[in-house]
């Protein structure tokens, strides 16, 4: 999920799911494929994720993309552990569909979600846990990242724990 990256793929909004992007080799694609779609389904239901915006060449805030690459942004974050399906539609080289899916990492650790100011976590002595502190006012603090899994690494006797991004450790969400 993207709240401070930089350069920020999505300026007009605070935060996406993880993107899914797709590059056609223009070794084997002449031409810039032309009426790109891509959507988003979970897999074990069949519901479309909604998406915030898909980004191409010609609406690349950053002007990074080439012609023959695509990025959808999820307006939600994926679940954990979840498979989904994602479906291209294209006109290029006589070619149309392509359809695969995915599953996202699950976890080895008890994962806990916070979703109000002050609610209480329960975790066991000595054993790693991840907190998610989905984005939003009600759970703004100073101690844990906004909108990103972490781990607490270290808490000390007032409550007040250290947070690493899972980003950083291979073994909460790779």
């Amino acid at each position: 999920m993207f709240h401070s990256e930089q350069p920020d793929p999505l300026p007009e909004h605070d935060f996406s799911g993880y993107p899914v992007s797709v590059g056609f080799n223009p070794a084997h694609f002449s031409e810039p494929p032309e009426s790109v779609s891509l959507r988003l389904f979970e897999q074990e239901t069949g519901r479309e994720v909604p998406a915030i915006v898909q980004r191409q060449q010609d609406n690349d805030p950053h002007g990074l993309l080439t012609a023959h690459q695509f990025v959808l942004f999820p307006g939600e974050r994926l679940g954990w552990g979840q498979a989904y399906r994602v479906e291209l539609r294209y006109r290029a080289d006589g070619r149309q569909h392509h359809a695969w899916t995915f599953r996202t990492r699950a976890f080895d650790a008890p994962l806990h979600e916070v979703t109000e100011g002050g609610q209480t976590v329960q975790a066991e002595a000595g054993r790693p846990f991840l907190l998610y502190v989905p984005p939003g006012e009600a759970t703004r603090s100073r101690d844990v990242p906004r909108g990103e899994s972490a781990m607490a690494t270290a808490c000390g006797p007032a409550g007040r724990c250290a947070w690493t991004p899972c980003s950083s450790i291979p073994t909460c969400c790779g």
